[in-house]
């Protein structure tokens, strides 16, 4: 290496010295010791847009449901049918809201509606004439003694209770002072109530509008036409007991007509109302009858028998014993069905 080669490197060396690390260079002191930082950066992050700050969310107020008062006046029932539980309504309603609004639409939930005319509007007020047709559950444990509550169920088509909640005007709830209902008495007034009804397939809950009136069967129409012509029947069917033994002919002749003539009468008396899984008053009534006359026409078999074989003493015997058990448990049996009316 040349002497001028090796100067060349000495003077790149001291300048890489000097100028290399300036903060060493102006504070030589700062390199050694740890606790001096350096300057911070006087830079700042620009400000946050007043638009892009995040406001604290608002509750919004939930408005109470929509109240819609709802009155009725019946103008006519059709004839009701016992097999099928239909029958028919004519009747004016009255819809009024307690702030401006529409009541439609709404629907019948147990039926539908077969002529409906606006009669009346106002902001919050609508009247309407309407037709329609219903069906009830027919509750026939007491037939035919029975009575039913018909009616109408309304429901609003779209909302639900959270919207909309109905009020029934009792007030202003009436029935025709000639309505009538054929083969039927009517009860008097008109019951009305709203109900909460939930549809768990949507789980939703509407308000139910329900009016209703109460219709029975006329007791004496019942009884004459009812079970008079049964009761004659089994009288018949008891009085061959009365016979003497030895008229068994005659006595097996009254005894199975009458149970015979029993059996079609209760087959046509539940034929006018639909098939049930329970007895009704009238089945029960006629199983009475079945037992009672039953037993006269085992009784008459068995006189035959002992008769023929000459057993005056058994034949006596049961004689005397149909005479005077076989009415007696007829009457309780009946006393019994009663109760349970």
């Amino acid at each position: 290496m040349t002497i001028r080669s090796a100067l060349r490197s000495l003077i790149q060396f001291a300048l890489f010295a000097i100028l290399g690390n300036p903060i060493r260079a102006e504070n030589p002191d700062a390199a050694s010791d740890p606790a001096v930082k350096p300057p911070a950066s006087t830079e700042t992050l620009p400000p946050v847009p007043v638009e892009a700050r995040a406001e604290p969310a608002t509750p919004i107020a939930k408005s109470p449901p929509l109240r819609v008062h709802v009155g009725i006046l019946l103008l006519n029932v059709g004839r009701l049918d016992t097999s099928t539980g239909t029958y028919t309504m004519d009747f004016y309603l009255t819809m009024r809201c307690n702030r401006p609004c529409d009541p439609e639409p709404f629907e019948l939930a147990n039926g539908r509606i077969t002529f409906q005319q606006l009669q009346e509007q106002l902001p919050d007020y609508k009247a309407f004439r309407i037709q329609a047709a219903l069906s009830v559950g027919m509750d026939l444990r007491r037939y035919p003694f029975d009575r039913h509550q018909l009616g109408l169920v309304i429901e609003d088509s779209n909302r639900d209770a959270n919207s909309l909640v109905y009020v029934a005007e009792t007030t202003r709830s009436l029935i025709a002072s000639d309505l009538q209902v054929a083969g039927w008495e009517l009860s008097p007034g008109i019951q009305t109530h709203v109900e909460p009804h939930y549809y768990s397939i949507f789980d939703q809950t509407y308000s139910h509008y329900v009016a209703s009136v109460e219709i029975r069967r006329p007791l004496l129409a019942s009884l004459v036409k009812g079970l008079m012509p049964a009761i004659i029947m089994t009288m018949c069917g008891l009085i061959s007991l009365l016979m003497s033994s030895d008229k068994f002919n005659q006595r097996l002749s009254l005894s199975t007509s009458s149970l015979l003539g029993t059996v079609i009468y209760h087959l046509t008396m539940t034929s006018a109302i639909p098939p049930v899984a329970y007895l009704t008053f009238a089945d029960r009534f006629m199983i009475g009858n079945y037992s009672c006359l039953l037993l006269t026409v085992v009784t008459t078999m068995l006189l035959m028998h002992f008769i023929d074989r000459n057993d005056t003493a058994r034949t006596e015997f049961v004689r005397k014993w149909a005479l005077h058990v076989v009415p007696p448990l007829w009457i309780l049996l009946q006393i019994i069905n009663l109760i349970q009316l």
